[in-house]
């Protein structure tokens, strides 16, 4: 039995590996260190894909806080400011 190196995140790593293994029990001929490690690599990718999305949602999340705390200043200053009557002090 051979020693492979895998690179990757762990689960990605332990979905690699169990892919492996049903290939050999499938009685394919697989390279193992190639083709673990461009599945490893592979869900890296994905890794990178979920954080972009992960910053995306929070960038759009801080703009709406941002917009919300906008609305509310500009309403407690209407609120706090004395309504012009038209009369003079």
């Amino acid at each position: 039995m051979r020693t492979v190196r895998l690179v990757g995140t762990p689960w990605a790593v332990a979905i690699a590996a169990k892919t492996e293994s049903i290939a050999r029990s499938a009685g394919q001929c697989v390279e193992c260190a190639v083709s673990l490690r461009s599945r490893a690599w592979f869900m890296t990718d994905v890794d990178y894909l979920i954080n972009r999305f992960h910053e995306l949602f929070r960038r759009q999340d801080d703009q709406r806080q941002l917009k919300r705390l906008t609305l509310e200043e500009q309403k407690d200053q209407e609120i706090g400011s004395p309504e012009d009557d038209g009369e003079l002090p």
